[in-house]
């Protein structure tokens, strides 16, 4: 019977062949891998060192092709510059006589043409002096004819002109000049006033007047004395300065009790509307018109109809 002691001893020993026989594998696998990566190497500096080879030798044939082009050029190069300079000594040659030729057949030609423009010149003088006397008589013809007609268009125009001059003359004297008092210290809407009644004239084929007042001592003292086509009164005079300032409905209230302007088409213009105001123009016979809502083709409607009814 095997002992303890004895199946120990025997593993071990097992257990070092064994090791000794992995060992051995290991170097066999280890020498197997090397002399696969050596020829690998190999072949790879084989196949490295051809194509090296491959391409200095590709390099070596282009630049000997090279060389031979260049070569050849220049050989090309001086032939045919030896082919211009004979070229151009057989040019100049040419060229020499043919100066020479051409020079001789100049002076033939020149004098052959001076005989025959002598000629031509001698029939063209003959025939010059057929037409200008035709040309004369036709120019003293057609002259007389234009000056006969011209003579009948100045005569008409000067008549159609007369004629326009008296109808514009009508026209002028028949158009009515309407004085139209603007009462407002803003130039800017004194401006929007001038040309909405300038508007306003050319609707009813009128002329206006316009009388500014800059504040309303000055306009109450136009609406007083001076008798108006229609008057254009602003409300809120920035006159609080001077002695007799009022507002503009106060001014439309004073024109409506006595004066040249008691039925004067008034339109009461302000910046600042406030309860009331409506009603007050309204109880004074003024037309009330906001800034705010001022558009300048409905105001010079507006202003063209309000001058035909203050038409005086």
């Amino acid at each position: 019977m095997v002992t303890e002691e004895e199946l120990k001893k025997k593993t071990q020993e097992l257990r070092k062949q064994l090791e000794e026989a992995a060992h051995r594998r290991a170097e066999q696998e280890a020498v197997r891998r090397s002399d696969e990566e050596r020829e690998r190497l190999e072949n790879e500096i084989r196949q490295r060192a051809e194509e090296a080879r491959g391409k200095l030798e590709g390099e070596l044939e282009s630049k000997k092709q090279e060389i031979r082009k260049q070569l050849e050029e220049e050989g090309h190069r001086k032939a045919q510059e030896e082919t211009l300079r004979l070229a151009d000594e057989e040019r100049e040659k040419l060229e020499k006589q043919l100066r020479q030729q051409a020079e001789e057949a100049r002076r033939t030609l020149e004098e052959d043409l001076n005989k025959k423009a002598e000629e031509i010149r001698k029939q063209l003088e003959e025939q010059a002096h057929r037409k200008a006397q035709e040309e004369v008589v036709r120019l003293a013809d057609e002259e007389r004819e234009s000056l006969e007609v011209e003579r009948e268009q100045k005569g008409k125009e000067e008549k159609l002109r007369s004629q326009e001059q008296l109808t514009q003359k009508i026209k002028e004297e028949s158009k009515h000049i309407h004085r139209v008092l603007v009462a407002d210290d803003d130039d800017g809407q004194c401006q929007s006033h001038t040309f909405a009644l300038e508007e306003a004239a050319s609707i009813i084929g009128d002329s206006v007047e316009i009388v500014l007042a800059k504040n309303s001592v000055e306009a109450r003292q136009k609406l007083m004395s001076e008798a108006f086509s229609l008057a254009i009164i602003d409300n809120d005079f920035r006159d609080t300065n001077i002695p007799g300032h009022l507002p503009g409905i106060a001014l439309i209230q004073l024109a409506r009790k006595k004066g040249p302007n008691v039925k004067t088409p008034v339109v009461f213009c302000t910046a600042n509307p406030y309860d009331g105001l409506s009603s007050m123009a309204e109880k004074y016979k003024a037309i009330y018109l906001p800034k705010s809502k001022y558009d300048l083709e409905k105001v010079a409607a507006m202003f063209a109809e309000q001058l035909k009814k203050g038409k005086r």
